[in-house]
C-alpha cells in the first residue's frame, strides 16, 4: 500500500523530477508533484511524494527530513487528508460562541422604526445589481442612528 509524504520549505526552483530523483534515494517513488500557484505558476514552496510502501515511506522520513535540496532544508512528514489539523494548544473551542451570543442578543435589543425596518427588507431582497443603494440606505440609516443618539430626538 502506498503512503503519501508531505514534503515542505521547497526552494521555488525544484521541480517535479528532482523532487522524485530525490526521493529515489529512499525507496520506489510512485508519484512526486511540487504544487504550484495557480495565478503565478511559480512553485508554492511544498508538495507530496507518494512512496510504494510504508516501510519506504518511513525510510524517507527518517532520512530526508532536514536534508537539503537546491540549497533548503527539507521538512518531510506523513501527509494527513485536507482539512485535517492538530487542534493548537490553548485555543478555547466555546469563544466564537460566546462572542456571537453577545452580538446577537445587542442587536435584537435596538427598535427600528417600521418605515427603516421595511426598506431594509425591501433593499435586502435585491439583486446584486442593486447593493450599491443598499450600501447607501445603511449608511444613512447609520447617520440617523447617530444623529439621534448625539440629539436625543426622533430624526428617522
Amino acid at each position: 500500500m502506498s503512503t503519501k509524504l508531505y514534503v515542505g520549505s521547497l526552494s521555488y526552483s525544484t521541480t517535479d523530477e528532482s523532487l522524485r530523483e530525490h526521493f529515489a534515494q529512499a525507496g520506489t517513488v510512485q508519484s512526486a508533484s511540487v504544487v504550484m500557484d495557480k495565478m503565478t505558476g511559480r512553485s508554492r514552496g511544498f508538495g507530496f511524494v507518494e512512496m510504494a510502501s510504508d516501510e519506504e515511506a518511513k525510510k524517507a522520513i527518517e532520512t530526508l527530513n532536514g536534508k537539503e535540496l537546491d540549497g533548503r532544508a527539507l521538512v518531510v512528514n506523513e501527509a494527513r487528508p485536507a482539512g485535517v489539523f492538530p487542534a493548537v494548544a490553548g485555543a478555547v473551542a466555546s469563544a466564537p460562541a460566546a462572542v456571537t451570543a453577545e452580538k446577537s442578543s445587542s442587536r435584537t435589543n435596538k427598535k427600528k422604526s417600521p418605515l427603516i425596518r421595511g426598506l431594509f427588507f425591501l433593499f435586502a431582497g435585491l439583486k446584486q445589481e442593486f447593493y450599491s443603494i443598499y450600501f447607501i440606505f445603511v449608511i444613512c440609516y447609520r447617520f440617523c442612528e447617530f444623529v439621534n443618539k448625539r440629539k436625543g430626538g426622533s430624526l428617522c
